[in-house]
């Protein structure tokens, strides 16, 4: 009696093994997840923009999870929810970010998705991120600045940045490289310290309709402002990457990796793209993929980096010194 009773536990244990190992391996995702995870999908949002409802609505069905943006306005907040127990699944962050990040032995390493990554992206953004594959770049944009198109300020930048009626100035949001534009024109002799104070940055859920004469904006390049003109410069306008990182202190590695492939599928980028003035890093040249020629990564190839900014790391100390000289004015 003894012995069929041991008998028949060991092949209860293996039938649930196997049934356990089927539905892990084999059934759809979704069902999966809800299977071995617990809790939302969390993302850390540090950029100037919302993801779209729709494109988190998709998330949440694929996944059969609710998903949980949740915005990050500085980077010690950004920190705080890194190092807590139970952290995010994901941060959407400027891409220079991961190198400070992990740095401070903060993020996982993509590894896992690298041939997937390499399939996928464009080998340009890929190449920019260096050795270390800490970020998955998502979106790209290079500024411009932008006036009235009757405005008396000048054509250049630099005329317009000196010109006494230069009434506001609104660059983009990025600390960091808001303290990298101040040191570059502080340095130029034809500009020199900037005579205005009030230094306005924006949200990208409030981007300008129009500008007003005396007044110069720091925007997306794909950002279509009627009435509007481009101010030439050299080696003021800046080429900003946007990506998706895993912390260490994710919730749930496995689910954090799968959401990150799910990004890189054509659908996803496209439902983004409808409603953001970047651009896509998908390795798509023309169709499938439906945005404009503009936001495709085969533009990439068309700029002179060189004459671009491109930021590697962060400037927090630089930023400090100018938070004592200028008022700088964010969003709510």
């Amino acid at each position: 009696m003894k012995r069929s009773r041991e008998v028949l536990l060991w092949a209860f244990f293996l039938a649930l093994c196997f049934w356990a190992g089927y539905l892990k391996g084999f059934l759809p995702l979704t069902f999966k997840q809800n299977l071995f995870t617990k809790g939302p999908v969390r993302i850390l949002n540090a950029t100037p923009f919302d993801l779209p409802q729709d494109f988190v609505k998709a998330l949440e069905d694929d996944f059969g999870q609710k998903v949980e943006v949740q915005r990050i306005k500085t980077w010690d907040e950004l920190q705080a929810k890194m190092v807590v127990k139970n952290g995010p699944n994901l941060i959407l962050a400027p891409a220079y970010w991961s190198q400070d990040l992990a740095n401070e032995n903060l993020l996982l390493r993509l590894n896992p998705l690298r041939s997937k990554i390499e399939k996928r992206l464009s080998p340009d953004f890929i190449s920019l991120q260096g050795k270390n594959l800490n970020v998955l770049p998502l979106y790209w944009t290079v500024t411009e600045f932008r006036t009235h198109k009757d405005s008396a300020l000048g054509d250049t930048l630099d005329q317009a940045l000196t010109n006494k009626n230069l009434a506001e100035l609104h660059l983009f949001p990025d600390t960091d490289l808001m303290a990298v534009h101040i040191k570059a024109w502080s340095k130029n002799p034809q500009v020199g310290l900037l005579k205005i104070k009030d230094i306005s940055t924006y949200h990208f859920n409030k981007l300008p309709q129009e500008i007003g004469k005396n007044t110069v904006w720091e925007v997306p390049q794909v950002l279509k402002i009627k009435d509007s003109r481009p101010l030439e410069t050299q080696k003021s306008k800046a080429l900003v990457i946007y990506g998706m990182m895993i912390p260490k202190n994710s919730m749930n590695r496995k689910v954090s990796y799968h959401v990150l492939e799910r990004l890189m599928d054509q659908d996803m980028e496209e439902m983004a793209l409808a409603k953001l003035p970047l651009g896509s890093t998908l390795q798509v040249s023309d169709g499938p993929l439906r945005i404009s020629k503009e936001q495709r990564s085969s533009e990439l190839r068309d700029l002179k980096l060189h004459e671009l900014v491109i930021l590697e790391r962060r400037w927090p100390d630089l930023f400090q010194d100018y938070w004592q000289k200028f008022n700088f004015i964010s969003p709510n």
